[in-house]
């Protein structure tokens, strides 16, 4: 059966499954003009996670007075939600819904229509990317990527801290393809994660320093007088661009991103011997100066030229392509307060008035939001509603935890923003006991609220979301093909910017912080980089047993003295975890990697050593800004 992943990933995969007797196998759909038939680990083992033993099949009600769970049947778990809500709808900013990516889904989230029409709080900005899309926003007027097969037009590929097997096995395919066809790539990255042939040269930069190290490159591109006229002249603000380049100390920035002039060179040929196109990560943005970083990027790749040719551009996140439109139809009611993502506890303390019900849905903030214990203090401290298949961590704080659906157990449409394609998300399996999907989950609760309004039905949200789009599919059509797919696009900005006068914007100023130079008073960088085998905190608990492993470079000198076969605890204002200290190669000294999505109930959580911190544009989490101290254990 032809049917897609809707999981937290950009990749959207088309897929087979394939049912023999009782064994089940997914495999890539190798009709699909992106998938080919490539899938990652973690979707081809998806079987074993939506079977896993530990799934919730009941509603849980929690007792917060005496610390009892006990099932409850799904009309009791609705009705007494329903009633808090009812309660509290004459001051609806006492409700604050958060929502995740569990599901790219267009049917992920209707609960969000309920709340909607509410006019409740809102959960904003960004754990992930939003510094990087403000940034864009602030250069060019809008996010927009190429096509990822337009990497085949490309002579020279730079790689910021793209994990091209962990994080995305299409782009390392791609590249390695480019590669293949004479393309020279630059990966620039705190750390080697077998990132394999498509890492090509790989220079390991001390992290939070991107900015310093292109800062660099600028510098030497003026000097030489190679900066593109061209286009300049398509910038609003070139005279203040020029004079920041001035400024700008070639041997300070290499001293403050630990690299040498030949990597500063061999970047300088590559962006002016193009079409040369930027490939961003995830990791660049969470830091303090990670609006920055991107902007300083951008600037690069804008005055080489390769903004607005077929084979460059900046590869990051595509929001626009137009695939589908919006499919639930439109509320106008609006938020009546925002609350950051990424300073939860210190909005939900200070909110007046209080929140008083938080609705999670298609996210797991205690494990994958800074300081990890105070958002849990905090939402137990409210009546929460979680919305999941497991018992999180964020589920342990939930008064009610309403147990959801499953990928492949449910019926949707999908886009993705590496491709052009909508897929068809087909049913394959029926979802255990009382678990039902997001879409019924938030319709019965709709139905109780609001009694005399009519819910849309989900095949008219399926289907207006792709009347709205490009693909000039309907939805009866994509259950036959599987897929469908919207014209070629054209290289962004190769006419105008979406600014209202058609410029970009170039940034003006480099800051330098005091802590950019190296890790300080025996404090190394913590980094949370993504594990290839689990999606972010999909974990079951018997791969969760023990201490887990960080990694520091070789040539790091707490290795001097830290014995590695006994345990080292890692401690910040916010906490302490053990853990077992591991060598890595590839790694740069200044920091050590503590792998992402452990929970916080078996001690092997990143996120408990990382205190609120905010981006310096987007409203993003800056989560690699903290610094931890390593250290041996006490305890044995």
């Amino acid at each position: 059966m032809i049917t897609a992943c809707t999981q937290h990933c950009s990749n959207g995969c088309s897929l087979v499954v394939d049912q023999h007797d009782e064994k089940v196998r997914i495999r890539g759909n190798s009709e699909h003009p992106f998938t080919r038939g490539l899938i990652c680990r973690r979707t081809a083992a998806y079987q074993a996670h939506r079977t896993r033993g530990d799934r919730l099949t009941t509603a849980i009600f929690h007792d917060k007075v005496t610390g009892r769970r006990v099932p409850i049947s799904l009309d009791e778990a609705y009705d007494r939600i329903a009633q808090k809500i009812i309660s509290l709808q004459a001051t609806p900013e006492a409700i604050l819904p958060m929502y995740g990516n569990a599901s790219f889904g267009v049917l992920a989230t209707p609960s969000k229509y309920l709340f909607d029409r509410l006019g409740t709080s809102a959960a904003t900005g960004s754990l992930c990317l939003g510094a990087g899309i403000a940034a864009m926003k602030t250069d060019f007027g809008a996010v927009r990527a190429p096509s990822l097969n337009d990497l085949q037009a490309s002579r020279g590929i730079i790689n910021f801290g793209h994990n091209t097997r962990s994080q995305g096995i299409h782009v390392g395919r791609e590249v390695s393809l480019a590669i293949a066809r004479g393309a020279t790539v630059l990966t620039v990255s705190p750390g080697d994660f077998d990132g394999g042939k498509a890492m090509g040269t790989h220079c390991v930069i001390r992290p939070g320093t991107d900015r310093f190290f292109v800062a660099a490159v600028l510098r030497l591109l003026y000097d030489e007088d190679r900066f593109d006229q061209a286009a300049l002249d398509r910038t609003v603000n070139a005279d203040a661009f020029v004079e920041c380049v001035q400024s700008i100390d070639i041997a300070d920035c290499l001293a403050r991103c630990d690299l040498d002039m030949a990597s500063v060179r061999l970047a300088a040929d590559i962006y002016t011997n193009g079409p040369t196109a930027t490939i961003l990560g995830r990791g660049l943005q969470r830091y303090v100066r990670g609006g920055e970083t991107i902007r300083f990027i951008d600037a690069l790749s804008m005055v080489t030229g390769n903004i607005g040719c077929r084979g460059g551009g900046m590869h990051y996140v595509q929001p626009l392509a137009g695939q589908l439109g919006p499919g639930f139809p439109r509320v106008e009611k609006q938020s009546a307060r925002r609350i950051r993502k990424a300073l939860l506890t210190e909005d939900l303390t200070t909110a007046d008035p209080p929140v008083k019900m938080v609705w999670v849905e298609g996210t797991n903030p205690v494990t994958q939001g800074q300081d990890s214990q105070a958002v849990a203090q905090a939402l137990t401290e409210r009546f929460t509603v979680v919305v999941d298949a497991f018992m999180t961590d964020t589920a342990q704080c939930a008064d009610i935890v309403l147990p959801c659906a499953l990928m492949l157990e449910v019926e949707d449409i999908v886009k993705s923003s590496n491709h052009e394609c909508v897929n068809y998300a087909a049913k394959v399996f029926d979802p255990p006991g009382d678990a039902r999907s997001n879409y019924d989950i938030g319709r019965r609760l709709f139905e109780r609220v609001f009694p005399e309004e009519a819910f849309p039905e989900a095949e008219t949200i399926l289907d207006t979301a792709l009347a709205r789009g490009k693909t000039g599919c309907r939805l009866a059509e994509l259950k036959c093909k599987g897929f469908a797919a919207i014209p070629p696009l054209d290289p962004p900005f190769a006419e105008r910017f979406d600014h209202s006068d058609g410029l970009a914007r170039l940034p003006d100023v480099l800051h330098k912080d005091a802590h950019d130079i190296q890790a300080q008073d025996g404090m190394l960088g913590l980094a949370s980089y993504i594990q290839t085998r689990y999606m972010l905190s999909q974990i079951p608990p018997e791969a969760q047993v023990g201490l887990p492993d960080v990694f520091v470079s070789p040539e790091n000198p707490i290795l001097e003295c830290i014995d590695v076969d006994k345990p080292v605890e890692l401690v910040t204002d916010t906490g302490c975890v053990h853990a077992r200290l591991r060598p890595r190669a590839g790694l740069h000294r200044d920091i050590v990697w503590f792998p992402r999505g452990g929970w916080v109930q078996f001690d092997r959580c990143v996120n408990a050593l990382v205190s609120e911190r905010l981006t310096d544009i987007g409203d993003q989490a800056a989560f690699y800004e903290q610094r931890v101290v390593v250290r041996q254990s006490t305890v044995d």
